[in-house]
């Protein structure tokens, strides 16, 4: 495991709930995107409207595969 990996891991707040095998899971599909991800991702980070999201938040015991908090709108696919 990297470092960014295990900082990762520590971080609580917004990741409240999530297990550590959740986050985990969570930069494993990070790292193994679909073709269709990739493509709504590469809109989604340009931050539409002003809005930022993220990509494979982990939620309690789900990985969310696209996420805005102040919208509190997500996808799970």
């Amino acid at each position: 495991m990297i470092k960014e990996e295990i900082d990762y891991l520590k971080i609580e707040g917004m990741f409240a709930g999530a297990t550590a095998d959740v986050r985990r899971f969570a930069i494993q599909l990070r790292a193994n995107t679909t073709e269709s991800e990739d493509k709504l991702w590469g809109y989604l980070k340009t931050k539409p409207k002003n809005f930022k999201f993220r990509r494979q938040h982990p939620f309690n015991l789900y990985v969310l595969d696209f996420y805005c908090h102040i919208i509190t709108t997500s996808y799970r696919g």
